[in-house]
């Protein structure tokens, strides 16, 4: 099975923010271990993708962001403010 292709290929290309984009992609990963592994996870990856909040010191996304946790750092999430 093939990856969805990226919002831009399917007109969304602007409409929606690369970082949330890649919050749905996450979703959406073939092995369910690379999937969020709760809503509180996916929440609160979504509401910094999305601008909402920053991640909390100690939490399972603040340690993916700071590579301070098991898995490596994601990207630099948006800045809040």
């Amino acid at each position: 099975t093939e990856d969805p292709p990226p919002f831009a290929e399917l007109g969304l290309g602007g409409a929606v923010p690369a970082a949330v984009e890649e919050v749905i992609r996450w979703c959406l990963a073939k092995d369910p271990a690379d999937r969020p592994q709760s809503a509180r996870e996916l929440a609160e990856r979504y509401a910094v993708a999305a601008g909402l909040s920053a991640p909390v010191p100690g939490s399972g996304l603040y340690a993916a962001l700071t590579g301070s946790g098991p898995h490596p750092a994601l990207p630099a999430a948006p800045t809040v403010g």
